[in-house]
């Protein structure tokens, strides 16, 4: 028969695991009040983003519209209308690139598709106007 050696400390352990528990915890909790006092100045500035953003966008947009107007046109040369056609495309690819959200999808080429200039100007005002 073998004897088990005498615990010298046996309330050791569960003092060992309530200093861990007790650390844990005071680890999360400061961790929280820092990602709570912090919320309000990065809610500032993902809005002033978005402001900057949509600011951006909108001269884009605008040019946009111009040139669909432009395209339409029953009187205009296959060459403009090429010419149009490939600056449109780049302009679409631009504002996909800034603004993922108005991309509705992707041609064959990997260009991106964007929805109309009347949506997208909805989309940037509701932008603005969002409180993060």
């Amino acid at each position: 028969m073998r004897v088990q050696p005498k615990k010298a400390f046996p309330y050791l352990r569960g003092l060992l695991i309530f200093a861990l528990l007790a650390t844990f915890w005071a680890w999360t909790w400061t961790a929280e009040a820092r990602y709570i006092n912090d919320e309000a100045p990065m809610g500032e500035e993902i809005q002033k983003r978005n402001i900057d953003t949509a600011k951006a966008i909108e001269p884009l947009v605008s040019r946009l519209e111009e040139l669909q107007r432009k395209y339409q046109e029953p009187k205009l040369k296959t060459e403009e209308k090429a010419q149009i056609q490939k600056e449109l495309i780049e302009l679409q690819n631009i504002i996909g690139g800034m603004l993922p959200d108005l991309v509705v999808s992707q041609d064959e080429n990997g260009n991106s598709i964007i929805v109309s200039p009347t949506e997208a100007r909805k989309i940037l005002d509701a932008l603005k106007r969002k409180k993060s």
